[in-house]
């Protein structure tokens, strides 16, 4: 049942992977809640699992430097 579910809403032909959201960073003249919004988006359909804590270090790590100091002691 779990299956035909997500044939029927999730019917992507691309499958986003840990690459893809690697190379996903924000862009200069955008805002970093538009890039955490976009990469929140890619992560949910992300066809790995991958843990919290590695897509915090990965979103972070894409973001403009000078957002950095901010973040990474969270």
């Amino acid at each position: 049942m779990a299956t035909q579910f997500m044939k029927k809403f999730f019917a992507l032909d691309e499958k986003i992977t840990l690459l893809d959201l690697q190379q996903e960073r924000q862009r200069i003249f955008k805002g970093i809640l538009d890039y955490i919004g976009r990469f929140r988006n890619l992560s949910l359909i992300c066809y790995n699992p991958i843990e919290e804590e590695r897509l915090e270090n990965i979103c972070i790590s894409r973001m403009l430097y000078e957002y950095h100091p901010y973040l990474e002691n969270l």
